[in-house]
């Protein structure tokens, strides 16, 4: 009896790590027209060279130098180009979407030219990667995380401006 209350307890616990993803999980299975300037070997070979503690550096789509320069468990920054990086932030919710307690947020920074700033844009997905037309109810720690990011300025929508560096 006791041997098998340990293996319920560990299958437990094997079911509850397992059921938190990574944002590097993510974004390997992230459709191509999420971010149609990486293709899905881009992303796979941007995740390689970094776990291998490489510059990772790759050329995208367009024939331009695109590089992740941060990665945590929960948010990665990538410098698209000279002009633009794309943030992901894996937030968890106070409501599933998607059968999922998580969402990924995507924050898409646009550099001005002659340094009048920055601009930014929110996307949300599911963890799924279905695009959501409306903010989901996060939970109380995410929603914190979020308030961090000030409101736009130039573009006008409710969902803009950051400050670097964008990993909270």
């Amino acid at each position: 009896m006791k041997r098998l209350f340990m293996l319920f307890a560990a299958l437990s616990l094997l079911y509850v790590v397992n059921a938190q993803e990574t944002i590097g999980n993510l974004f390997k299975e992230m459709p191509d027209s999420v971010l149609p300037t990486l293709t899905r070997n881009n992303r796979l070979d941007l995740l390689d060279f970094w776990e291998a503690k490489m510059r990772a550096e790759i050329t995208n789509k367009f024939e331009r130098s695109s590089e992740l320069e941060t990665l945590s468990t929960d948010s990665m920054l990538i410098r698209m180009n000279e002009a633009s990086d794309v943030s992901f932030l894996l937030l968890d919710l106070a409501e599933p979407v998607d059968s999922s307690m998580q969402v990924i947020c995507m924050v898409h920074t646009y550099h001005l030219a002659f340094d009048k700033g920055e601009e930014r844009t929110i996307t949300y997905y599911s963890a799924k990667w279905r695009k959501l037309s409306t903010a989901p109810k996060l939970s109380e720690k995410s929603e914190k995380r979020v308030k961090k990011l000030p409101s736009s300025t130039i573009l006008k929508e409710d969902n803009s401006l950051l400050e670097k560096p964008l990993i909270l």
